[in-house]
């Protein structure tokens, strides 16, 4: 049988996802100025808001693990 797989909670914190949210929009203003450092911001910020706890459930085995998942 197919496990069952589903996202619960975020992995980061309130606080973290807000964080988050502001090197987003600190990295598409900074763009225009210096786009290494925009890229570098942009992609701390997809893994903040991307990453997420999940739960993999096997009835077929009877186990279940939980983990991180990034994307």
């Amino acid at each position: 049988m197919k496990p069952i797989d589903f996202k619960t909670l975020p992995y980061f914190s309130g606080t973290m996802i807000f964080l988050g949210v502001l090197l987003l929009f600190s990295g598409l203003w900074i763009m225009s100025a210096n786009i290494p450092l925009a890229l570098v911001l942009v992609l701390l910020s997809v893994v903040i808001l991307t990453t997420h706890y999940r739960v993999s459930i096997d009835l077929g085995n009877k186990s279940m693990i939980t983990y991180g998942y990034w994307a």
